[in-house]
């Protein structure tokens, strides 16, 4: 590191450091009065969330930033420089702002603790801390302020407060003593024009150097000759492309075309063809304006003129240069076809001029096949009529009118009315009168004669028992009425409940079914207890199952009342 740079470690962190000869030949950093200098100012920092929140300052970070692309615009490459700063608050404010200064946007931002170990050519160094309560943090750490000011090889400048860092530690102090014997510390900066040395801008915010320093340079124009023209550099003074390769003139052009015309373009642009509009004479003799650069091109006239086409001897206007034996023209045909109708196409004496391919697509005025009353067909004039579709009422050979086309003969006409004609079972056919009539399709009632029930059939049905769907009237041999309909068997097994003289445990009469009346008693009589069990249960609710289900009040079916307790969130 160059020896300045080593001076601020000794004594405060190192006894005696001795620097080897080669660093004496380390270059001075261009755009810079010093090649180490502290910045200090009474910016406050940002106050975070809390007390453990990492901190920032936005004015150091502006400085900072303007700073840089003051360097960088001397011509110095990205791998040459590195911003550094203790805090990740004021990295990341660092790195939000740096898209704003576009010779920065490659440059390395990084914190302190994440550089150990690495150098740089140049670094730019953030303290960050300053309040009015001295209050520095991790700032007091002399390991950590070691690593912050041994980084730069050739140039340091360190942004902070150095009342702050002095009020809360002695190792500031120490260092603050060294950068003043060096005359390296201040609450303004000098930057120095490497184009004009004589110029020094004093600075104290990073408004101040992009003011000063607008390109690099200083405020002074350029002024220099441009290579391409000899105009003078438009620029205010610039230390990058001093060779002037990428000036645009912002001058008048000063050069003529061929025929004297000036270029309307700048001097920095490239002459493009002139366009000023000059007459030319054509060889039809018509005068005709062009641009400058194209005087000598083929061009064609575009006068107006009526010509007579040679083909169908009709005058049309059209431009001087276009040539009447191949245009179109777009007069009207209008000869008389043999349909009657006039051709709507354009004129086309050379095409189909006796009109033998034409299809004349005007409404066909004739009659179609088979038509009697002389309907208009529907079609286009060059389509055949074919049939008449028109829907007429014809009556057809049944009798009955129907709507029909016109050109369908009254024979082959499919009536679609209702039959009516009389069956021999004395009603009327229901069917279409295009269908055959077949079976009586009109429900009647009728007589089953094996056991004299009626039913609703329909008329050509025939009818036995084995459909009769009343219930069966015929008496069991136990004296109860069969429970089957008339179609089905007898019941062998009479379901009808009778009372037995057994008792349920709850005391309720057994009722079981009439079959089962003298096969079971006692207990097995028990299941068909069907009484209701209504049993208050625990949940204040009656038991809604029967006295077989509740195996007669010894358990209960599961109750499905809507429960009303309430929970201990107090919902129900």
């Amino acid at each position: 590191m160059r020896p300045e740079i080593s001076q601020l470690l000794v004594p405060s962190i190192y006894p005696t450091l001795k620097d080897h000869k080669s660093v004496h030949q380390h270059p001075h950093i261009r755009g810079m009065e010093k090649d180490i200098f502290f910045f200090t100012h009474d910016h406050h920092e940002e106050q975070g969330k809390d007390e453990n929140s990492s901190k920032a300052n936005s004015f150091e970070a502006e400085f900072i930033m303007a700073l840089c692309q003051h360097i960088m615009l001397q011509g110095y490459s990205s791998d040459d420089v590195t911003v550094l700063t203790p805090y990740s608050g004021q990295f990341f404010l660092l790195k939000k702002i740096q898209c704003k200064y576009i010779q920065c946007h490659n440059v390395r931002i990084s914190i302190v603790d994440s550089f150990q170990g690495e150098e740089s050519n140049i670094i730019f160094l953030s303290l960050v801390r300053s309040n009015e309560k001295g209050n520095i943090g991790f700032l007091k750490k002399e390991n950590r302020v070691c690593v912050a000011l041994s980084r730069a090889k050739h140039g340091m400048y360190i942004v902070g407060s150095i009342n702050s860092l002095k009020q809360s530690s002695d190792l500031w102090k120490e260092i603050c003593k060294n950068l003043s014997s060096l005359n390296a510390i201040g609450n303004s900066m000098t930057l120095k024009c490497e184009n004009h040395p004589e110029v020094l801008s004093t600075v104290k915010s990073g408004k101040d150097i992009i003011t000063s320093s607008p390109q690099g340079g200083c405020t002074k124009p350029c002024s220099s000759s441009l290579p391409k023209c000899g105009h003078n550099c438009p620029q205010l003074c610039h230390i990058i492309d001093m060779q002037h390769e990428f000036v645009r003139c912002p001058l008048p052009c000063p050069k003529l075309c061929q025929r004297s015309h000036p270029c309307p373009l700048t001097c920095g642009m490239k002459c493009k063809p002139c366009t000023v509009q000059i007459p030319k004479l054509l060889s039809c003799e018509h005068i005709l304006k062009v641009a400058c650069s194209t005087y000598e091109d083929t061009h064609t006239c575009c006068e107006s003129l009526e010509k007579i086409l040679p083909e169908c001897k009709h005058k049309v206007v059209m431009k001087c240069s276009d040539d009447p034996a191949i245009y179109q023209c777009q007069e009207p045909c209008k000869m008389d076809l043999s349909c009657g109708h006039k051709c709507t196409r354009h004129c086309h004496g050379s095409d189909d001029p006796y009109h033998l391919k034409y299809e004349c697509l005007e409404s066909c005025p004739r009659s179609g096949e088979g038509c009697a009353m002389h309907h208009v067909c529907p079609k286009k004039c060059f389509e055949d009529c074919g049939s008449c579709v028109e829907q007429v009422e014809k009556i057809a050979k049944c009798g009955h009118t129907n709507l029909t086309k016109c050109s369908t003969p009254s024979e082959q006409i499919e009536c679609t009315k209702e039959c009516k004609r009389p069956l021999p079972c004395g009603h009327f056919c229901s069917r279409k009168c295009k269908d055959p009539c077949e079976e009586c399709l009109e429900y009647v009632t009728k007589t089953i004669k094996e056991c004299q029930h009626k039913i609703q059939v329909k008329c050509s049905e025939d009818v036995d028992k084995s459909i009769c769907p009343t219930p069966c009237t015929l008496t069991l041999p136990c004296g109860h009425k069969c429970q089957s309909l008339c179609k089905e068997p007898c019941t062998v097994d009479c379901q009808v409940h009778v009372n037995t003289s057994s008792s349920c445990p709850q005391g309720h009469k057994i009722k079981v079914p009439c079959f089962l009346f003298n096969k079971v008693s006692g207990e097995e009589a028990w299941q068909f207890c069907l009484q209701p069990c209504s049993t208050l249960l625990d949940c204040k609710h009656y038991c809604e199952g029967n006295c077989s289900l509740c195996l007669h009040g010894r358990v209960h079916v599961t109750c499905r009342k809507k429960c009303e307790k309430r929970l201990v969130c107090g919902h129900k």
